[in-house]
């Protein structure tokens, strides 16, 4: 079965349905140009004692995968973060100790974490915080 980053998200926004979720998620201002990164997915799990961001990167070929250079600039952004595949797509052993695996599994929809990523506690950046500010949240004005 062909897998799509589009099945991916939607199973990750099922399993983030009790965090902030968001996709397509810019690291700040397009100004920024090169230095601009966009996670495929992010979640801001809602607390005050333990803030927590979990950035998600999708690869559905092994090719994408293995040119993937740029990864490691997300992890100053996040708190945790994983890439999310299909079923086998990556091995445990191909990837940093700290970073995690998903797996995604086409025929249940499910996702199956591989290795838990490990929590590093990093700044939250003030850049990416106004990128979702400005762009991406809801109204919380009345219609």
């Amino acid at each position: 079965m062909d897998v799509k980053a589009s099945d991916i998200k939607i199973a990750l926004a099922k399993r983030h349905k009790n965090e902030f979720f968001i996709t397509e998620c810019k690291t700040g201002p397009t100004q920024l140009g090169a230095g601009l990164l966009i996670f495929d997915g992010l979640a801001i799990y809602k607390s005050w004692t333990t803030p927590k961001i979990a950035g998600y990167e999708i690869k559905v070929s092994r090719s994408d995968f293995q040119r993937d250079v740029k990864y490691a600039r997300y992890m100053q952004y996040c708190h945790e973060f994983s890439f999310v595949v299909p079923t086998g797509l990556i091995k445990r052993e191909e990837v940093e100790p700290e970073i995690g695996l998903i797996y995604y599994n086409p025929d249940k929809r499910a996702l199956i974490t591989k290795r838990k990523a490990v929590y590093r506690p990093v700044p939250i950046d003030s850049d990416l915080l106004m990128y979702i500010f400005m762009n991406r949240l809801e109204s919380d004005r009345m219609r």
